[in-house]
């Protein structure tokens, strides 16, 4: 009788611990790569609205206009949307390359929620075209979704011309556009999803020129932010390619900066 008596208050105490913590799953375990990052690559101020060809990939969103999503993004965007037809360069081609559209994102804060599901890492690119002709300011911040925390804070001023914003970003974020100075908005006006470059060096992505001969050359040096560790750097001024953009490292004899072995 003693024993029956333990086993169902053991019992009761089992069910009101299942009650209040709920059942014991591995729902909270995070699969490996599957954790929120974000590594700011830098900004393309000379490819302006022709970006077919040059960003998005595996994917893209203009708002309004056309949506490809690759199968490994959920995405959730709260903004307006302003529908206006354009000719302007800087605007950016329709996926059919038919015509221009300056379609973007407005609001005071634009708020992209980002998920890639696939636990790997991809280059998501935004851009954004000051058409308002503004001194405006835009500050993006980039959130890990589950705890805030800031995993990357960039301001963009200057951007008349149109300029491409680029980060590696794994994991689920929240992308968050501010307009500072109001009452101009924040706008975006794509967004571009595509493999993690080769290289990447932090806060210095640029598309290199062709074409150009030794000028070319003469701003690798320039361009270059590599280090020269263990393996042989390639050829003078060799390119990596994706897609039809060049990025490019120089030989250690070139720039001084690079380190000796």
């Amino acid at each position: 009788m003693k024993r029956g008596r333990f086993c169902f208050v053991a019992w009761c105490f089992a069910a009101a611990l299942w009650l209040l913590t709920g059942p014991l799953t591995l729902a909270d375990v995070v699969a490996p790569g599957s954790q929120a990052s974000a590594t700011y690559l830098g900004v393309d101020t000379t490819t302006s609205g022709d970006w077919i060809g040059h960003y998005g990939s595996e994917g893209h969103i203009i708002p309004g206009a056309s949506t490809n999503l690759p199968n490994y993004v959920q995405l959730r965007v709260t903004a307006d949307i302003a529908n206006d037809a354009c000719s302007d360069s800087r605007c950016l081609e329709t996926s059919d390359r038919l015509s221009r559209t300056r379609n973007s994102w407005q609001a005071s804060t634009v708020t992209i929620d980002v998920n890639l599901s696939d636990g790997k890492t991809h280059n998501i690119s935004l851009y954004s075209y000051n058409f308002l002709q503004t001194e405006n300011v835009q500050n993006f911040t980039i959130k890990a979704e589950d705890s805030s925390a800031i995993l990357s804070s960039q301001d963009l001023s200057s951007f008349f011309n149109g300029v491409y914003q680029t980060w590696e970003i794994s994991g689920h974020v929240t992308i968050v556009v501010r307009g500072t100075t109001l009452p101009t908005p924040a706008i975006v006006n794509g967004l571009f999803f595509d493999p993690p470059s080769p290289l990447t060096v932090p806060g210095h992505l640029t598309r290199a020129g062709e074409g150009r001969g030794d000028a070319d050359r003469n701003s690798c040096s320039e361009r270059s932010q590599l280090l020269r560790v263990a393996t042989q750097c390639p050829g003078s001024c060799s390119s990596l390619r994706r897609q039809s953009d060049a990025f490019r490292w120089c030989d250690a004899s070139q720039d001084p900066r690079n380190l000796d072995r």
